[in-house]
């Protein structure tokens, strides 16, 4: 089982040993006895410091959480039921046979710390559930769809995704809640900059916590809210960090937590593919370290297939787009993934790249060559001097760093189109003059995730530090964000 979860890019962040998890009165999970699933949950794996966004954000909510020691306290004990609204369906649709559910509606709270002194003013917030999998006594598999609009498929067992594979597994009943400010889960009349106020991850993460304690499910027997029942949070890419710091914001209230996806990128990519980018990147950064002349730029830019208005920081921006690219593929990081079918094209160009560059050094790619144009015979030189200085990190003669950075060259003037870069204008500046006209619900898709980016993430592709291994340039750092 753990074969699979690593095939599949899956990291299980659990604070909490199997023992402990067990026999810890504060869990609410003592009187629970230890099915298979349990090994499997409780013995996952430790965060590393490549999750940079990840970790910064579990510590942020840590620091909140110790300054605020009654917040969880406060927030599992006022415990409420489900509340359906009147006209909302709660059968099953016709395909009852994989116990698949219509779209039902959760009585959710507008705050869950009365920001805004708006009290217990609720809305309804969209889930799905499926229990054909469920065995008395497995967890509940809560599947948060993030920063897009909800859906059934990812419960369905019609379909072959991680979800659907882990409610097997684990005998679990499956749940896909949507996001609030997405799809048809709005909490307020209009997306006006003062409506947005409660659209933020304390108040998404507090939205699943209390969804867990309180749901009760229509044409369903028995109770599965939390703690009682094992819940396991599972998320990709935000809602992969959403699940880290839900284990960590609601440890009472989340046994378990699978993120896919995750900031994490470098280390889950194929092993030669992963070295082939850290060489690719040397090369760009001695490239643009050593580039002073103008008309050798213009050469260069032209190449790439970029145009030759970019600075060189964007240009690196805009090198990087298969790399960025690449979690959207899938957790196997190919075309028929199990993360996003929709984004299958992005798993087939990184498995067209991975095989382009493998192939470039496949055959004594250190033999020397001559230059067959001034800006070949520059970027040998700027690699010569790269590799012959502290800030190398691999140890490749620059004969190969060379084969490396022309095959990356070709691909992606010919291939950037499969990377949604197309002619790379749209990997530069974005335009938000129009952002704050963007208020009607029916907008949300252009409005409600620029927000949450905006005002609370950054969104930043950052990098280690010099001297340490990187798949994009060092150029882009947080200084280049900032300017952006």
């Amino acid at each position: 089982m753990i074969s699979l979860i690593a095939a599949f890019s899956v990291f299980l962040f659990n604070l909490r040993s199997t023992s402990a998890a067990l026999s810890s009165s504060t869990t609410g999970l003592s009187n629970v006895n230890a099915p298979d699933w349990v090994q499997l949950v409780a013995g996952g794996i430790s965060m590393d410091n490549q999750v940079m966004i990840t970790s910064g954000m579990i510590e942020a909510y840590e620091e909140f959480v110790s300054s605020h020691p009654d917040w969880e306290t406060s927030f599992t004990s006022q415990q409420t039921d489900l509340f359906l609204g009147s006209g909302v369906s709660s059968s099953f649709t016709s395909s009852s046979s994989h116990n698949v559910s219509e779209p039902l509606w959760f009585e959710q709270r507008l705050s869950h710390f009365n920001d805004g002194g708006v009290g217990d003013v609720s809305w309804k917030q969209r889930f799905w559930y499926s229990d054909y999998y469920y065995k008395p006594g497995g967890p509940v598999l809560l599947f948060d769809c993030g920063e897009g609009e909800g859906g059934s498929s990812w419960v369905d067992p019609r379909y072959d995704y991680l979800t659907t594979t882990l409610m097997k597994e684990l005998g679990a009943l499956g749940i896909s809640l949507e996001h609030r400010y997405y799809g048809q889960s709005q909490p307020t009349s209009d997306l006006s900059t003062d409506n947005l106020r409660w659209l933020n991850v304390r108040e998404s993460v507090a939205d699943n916590a209390w969804l867990a304690l309180n749901i009760v499910l229509p044409d369903f027997e028995g109770d599965i809210r939390a703690p009682a029942t094992p819940w396991i949070i599972v998320g990709g890419s935000y809602p992969g960090a959403k699940s880290a710091i839900l284990k960590v914001t609601y440890p009472s209230v989340f046994f378990g937590n699978v993120a896919l996806a995750p900031v994490l990128i470098r280390q889950k990519l194929p092993e030669q593919c992963s070295l082939l980018l850290v060489a690719f990147t040397d090369a760009v950064d001695a490239v643009l370290g050593a580039l002073d002349n103008e008309s050798l730029r213009l050469e260069l830019f032209r190449t790439f297939g970029v145009s030759n208005s970019l600075t060189n920081t964007d240009f690196a921006f805009a090198l990087s787009a298969p790399v960025r690219t690449w979690q959207s593929a899938s957790g196997k990081g190919k075309s028929n993934g199990d993360w996003d079918p929709k984004n299958g094209k992005y798993g087939e160009a990184i498995d067209s790249l991975c095989g382009v560059l493998a192939a470039s050094v496949a055959n004594e790619p250190s033999t020397p060559f001559e230059p067959h144009n001034d800006l070949d015979a520059f970027v040998l030189q700027a690699l010569t001097a790269f590799q012959a200085s502290d800030l190398r990190t691999t140890d490749m003669s620059p004969f190969a760093l060379f084969r490396i950075f022309n095959a990356y060259r070709g691909f992606f003037n010919d291939k950037a189109s499969s990377f949604g870069a197309g002619d790379n204008s749209n990997l530069l500046k974005n335009d938000y003059s129009s952002f704050a006209e963007r208020v009607s619900l029916d907008q949300w898709s252009s409005r409600s995730w620029p927000w949450q980016y905006c005002s609370e993430f950054g969104f930043f592709f950052t990098t280690p530090p010099q001297n340490q291994p990187s798949i994009i340039s060092r150029a882009i750092n947080q200084e280049y964000w900032q300017n952006r």
